[in-house]
């Protein structure tokens, strides 16, 4: 039954001459019309040009003290009980905010089908094919094990039972061993045909995951150059605000080595994010180019005739999944594996009784149990291969992940980072300038550079290294919650990192939320050995 299809050769197929599951598929949208012709070569020079264009400027304003005054020397509307430095305070949280929340969208792009892990969704899928292939040769193989066996017991039945058994089936019983021994061929032949074609799609998959090899590097030199970022900016306060680490730091470089440490951070971050734009870009196009035209699935036969040859079965697989224009040559043996071990069953169905009684010594019902499990297997094999569930993955794995995914998730993700590094990491170093030299007229900041303070008393220095401690202590909680949240959200095969990632991003949390419990009770330790208490503990 075809429901409502005319079947030709084997082939379900309607008024259109296509097989019933294909579903013919064309690449369009927006990012692949730009990525095509000569935007595959444009768009990702762009992105490079843009990031040296964006790291070239921040450090010839920074090296020439011209950075913009702050916002851009307009003039601030007065509102009551609005201070001025709110209006920093809330230009430096916005620029805070947003990068913090592009780069989570770029970390989850990254992890997500439609993005940086497209081509693993794609490889994943095209796994089940050779899976389901792989079981398949496998059951067949068993196949002709049971057939020998229900042989050898159709041999020993006139040797057991009396002469009146084989005067009653006459020339039955070696009708009945030919359709076995039929089948048992069928079965082999159907493993024969099946037995090139897992190696064929394997090495489509071997393709898919050379494509993402390189994308969690990426992602993690993306991670990295932000948090790198981060680490600037709290740097930038720190040493503002705490003479002694002013001091320290001076000693290292100058003043002015001093106040280019977070642009020359957010340049080469920016150049770092718009590389790997340019490389996400150029993947996206290569992907466009394969699946373009004529459509993954001609380009997809093309590979399958160059690798196995036009008259081999694995191309008759491909070409019959992939078009439903020709038969399976598998299926077919299979339909006549099964026609023969039918034909058993049935004969075995109507004497069985009758052997049942004349000659109990012969097992008719083991022998039935035989032929209706090499039914079962051979049905079961059939359902594996059925084109409706084989081409759902195939579909999967090359419309949906591999070309959707790999085009216009690759290419958003490639302009989340461009954005991220040319625009908001920028604005981030900028707004942080504003707010330093804001406070630092107020005077409640150090001007960077200055070292330490005429007149502070050592108590005061000591009081500032128990404060510094507080910054240790976040920033390295800080850095447990980013790794914890990158092997979180990035999972690997297995459970170590899922389970390393997951108590990771647990303890991240915890730390952050309770670092200041951690510096008081080193602050309480500090202050007992002052006065000289001694604690025990039972």
């Amino acid at each position: 039954m075809c429901g409502g299809w005319t079947r030709i050769d084997s082939v379900c197929q309607g008024g259109d001459g296509n097989a019933s599951w294909v579903e013919p598929f064309s690449l369009q949208g927006f990012w692949p019309f730009l990525l095509s012709g000569a935007g595959s070569y444009l768009w990702p020079i762009l992105a490079v040009l843009l990031g040296l264009l964006a790291a070239g400027l921040i450090i010839y304003v920074y090296t020439n003290d011209a950075v913009p005054k702050p916002f851009c020397g307009l003039q601030l509307p007065t509102f009551p009980g609005v201070q001025e430095e709110y209006y920093y305070w809330g230009c430096f949280a916005a620029a805070v905010l947003l990068s913090a929340v592009l780069l989570l969208n770029c970390v989850l792009s990254f992890s997500s089908g439609f993005g940086g892990n497209a081509f693993n969704w794609a490889a994943s899928e095209a796994g089940q094919i050779v899976g389901g292939v792989q079981t398949s040769v496998t059951d067949v193989d068993g196949v002709s094990f049971s057939a020998q066996t229900v042989t050898a017991d159709l041999n020993d039945l006139y040797k057991i039972c009396p002469p009146s058994i084989e005067q009653m089936l006459g020339s039955s019983v070696s009708r009945v061993k030919e359709d076995i021994s039929k089948a048992s061929s069928e079965a082999s032949l159907a493993v024969k045909a099946l037995e090139d074609f897992p190696a064929l799609v394997q090495s489509g998959i071997d393709d898919l995951r050379s494509l993402s090899m390189w994308l969690p590097i990426f992602a993690g030199l993306n991670l990295a150059a932000v948090l790198v970022c981060a680490g600037a900016v709290w740097l930038q306060f720190l040493a503002s605000q705490n003479a002694r680490v002013n001091k320290r730091l001076t000693n290292k470089m100058s003043a002015s080595a001093l106040r280019l440490i977070l642009p020359a951070c957010v340049s080469s971050t920016t150049l770092v994010l718009c590389a790997a734009a340019a490389a996400e870009l150029s993947t996206a196009s290569d992907v466009v180019r394969f699946c373009g035209g004529s459509g993954p699935d001609a380009k997809l036969l093309e590979i399958a005739e160059q690798s196995a040859g036009k008259s081999s079965s694995s191309y008759s697989i491909a070409e019959h999944y992939l078009t439903g224009s020709v038969p399976n040559p598998a299926s077919e043996h299979l339909e006549l594996a099964k026609a023969s071990v039918l034909a058993g069953v049935s004969w075995l169905a109507e004497y069985k009784t009758v052997l049942q009684q004349t000659c109990p010594k012969w097992k008719a019902e083991s022998v039935f149990s035989d032929l209706k499990s090499l039914e079962q297997r051979l049905n079961a094999t059939e359902a594996v291969l059925d084109p409706v569930g084989m081409y759902g993955h195939y579909q999967q794995a090359t419309h949906v992940a591999a070309c959707s995914g790999g085009t216009s998730g690759l290419a958003a993700l490639a302009m989340e980072q461009i954005f991220l590094g040319a625009f908001l990491l920028p604005l981030l170093c900028l707004t942080t300038t504003w707010m330093v030299d804001f406070l630092t007229k107020g005077g409640a900041y150090q001007q960077l550079g200055q070292g330490k303070v005429e007149g502070q008393s050592s108590d005061d220095e000591k009081h500032e290294d128990l404060n510094s401690l507080y910054y240790v202590v976040y920033a390295f909680s800080v850095v447990i919650f980013a790794v914890g949240l990158w092997m979180y959200l990035v999972p690997q095969p297995g459970m170590v990192r899922p389970a390393i990632g997951t108590l990771l991003f647990a303890t991240g949390v915890f730390l952050l939320m309770n670092s200041d419990l951690i510096v008081t009770y080193f602050r309480l330790h500090e202050q007992a050995a002052t006065f000289g208490i001694v604690f025990e503990y039972s």
